[in-house]
């Protein structure tokens, strides 16, 4: 299945002790835990969480989170940003205010022509 709003493959892995992982599962996990020019802290959270990364020239950029399904959340910014370091602050909640459940979700920058995608994970 291929979600549109994340961009990302979904992948039905196997349960533990039994089958094959599908074909790139391991490269495609890879890739979502590795840390890259985002960085998000803390990873787990409970309350607010930080996203700190650059960009390297004046330019649009967005921030996304999604769910596992590949739902779209929120968005914490849609907008032109100066060149240089940049923080935002999610407080945990969607769109419309209300705080999202426990679980694990997806944060996608795209800025400066590239996007990179991490994991995290919101505690109770």
């Amino acid at each position: 299945m291929y979600h549109d709003d994340l961009g990302v493959m979904a992948l039905d892995l196997p349960a533990l002790g039994g089958g094959q992982a599908p074909r790139g599962a391991a490269t495609t996990l890879a890739t979502l835990a590795t840390g890259g020019a985002l960085q998000l802290s803390p990873n787990p959270f409970r309350g607010d969480v930080t996203f700190r990364f650059e960009t390297s020239r004046a330019s649009h950029a967005r921030l996304d989170v999604f769910d596992l399904a590949g739902r779209r959340v929120t968005t914490l910014v849609d907008r032109r940003l100066v060149a240089g370091p940049q923080t935002l602050t999610w407080s945990g909640r969607d769109r419309t205010g209300a705080a999202v459940a426990p679980g694990v979700y997806f944060v996608r920058l795209t800025r400066d022509g590239s996007s990179e995608t991490e994991r995290i994970v919101r505690l109770r």
